[in-house]
C-alpha cells in the first residue's frame, strides 16, 4: 500500500499465523519477522505483542518448546508494556500448554490463571480456545477427567455453535481421548 500504510494492520501477522497452519514455518518466521520490522519502523507498537506471540506458536509447533518459551516471555513483556490485552490471553495460554506438557503443573496453571485475568473485560471469541483447552488438561492432570470432558466439551460445541471450524482439528483430538476414556462414544 502508499507509503505502507497498510502494514499499521497485522497483515505480516495474519499472513504468519496461516503459513503456520500451512506447515510453511520457515516462511512463516520470516512474514512475521518482515512484520515486526514494518511496526517498529512505523512506530505501530500495539501489534509487535501478537507478532512476537506468532513466532511463539511457530516454535512450538516445530517442537523447539525452549526458543518458544523465551518468544512468548518476550511478547509478554511487549504486551504488558504496551498495554495489549489480546497477546497476553494467546501467550499465557501456549505457555499453559507447554507447561502442562512438560509436567510442569505449577506453571502450567499460573499461566492458565493468567491468561483467564487477561480474558476477562473483552469477551470471547477464538482465544477462548487458547484458555480453556489447557483448562482441561490441567484439569485432567489433576485427576478431574470428568470436569476435563466436561471443559472440551463445552469448548467444542461453543466453536460448533459460533462456526469456529478452525479449531476442530486443534482440540478434537483430546476430547476425543476424554470421551473414550469416559466411555461416552457419543460425543
Amino acid at each position: 500500500s502508499p507509503g505502507r500504510l497498510g502494514h499499521r494492520f497485522p497483515v505480516c501477522q495474519t499472513r504468519g499465523r496461516i503459513l503456520i497452519e500451512l506447515d510453511r514455518l520457515a516462511e512463516a518466521r520470516s512474514a512475521l519477522g518482515a512484520g515486526m520490522r514494518f511496526c517498529e519502523e512505523l512506530g505501530v507498537r500495539w501489534a509487535l505483542a501478537a507478532h512476537q506471540m506468532y513466532l511463539a506458536y511457530g516454535r512450538f509447533v516445530a517442537g523447539e518448546w525452549d526458543d518458544a518459551i523465551a518468544e512468548l516471555e518476550a511478547s509478554i513483556k511487549l504486551a504488558e508494556e504496551t498495554g495489549e490485552t489480546y497477546s497476553l490471553v494467546y501467550a499465557h495460554g501456549l505457555l499453559s500448554r507447554i507447561s502442562l506438557y512438560r509436567n510442569d503443573l505449577n506453571r502450567a496453571r499460573e499461566a492458565a490463571a493468567a491468561a483467564d485475568r487477561n480474558l476477562a473485560g473483552w469477551g470471547s471469541g477464538h482465544s477462548l480456545t487458547w484458555v480453556a483447552w489447557p483448562r482441561a488438561l490441567i484439569l485432567e492432570a489433576g485427576g478431574e477427567p470428568g470436569q476435563a470432558l466436561g471443559t472440551m466439551a463445552g469448548l467444542w460445541d461453543w466453536c460448533a455453535s459460533s462456526g469456529l471450524a478452525l479449531e476442530y482439528p486443534a482440540i478434537g483430538a483430546d476430547l476425543v481421548r476424554l470421551a473414550l476414556a469416559a466411555g461416552d462414544l457419543g460425543r
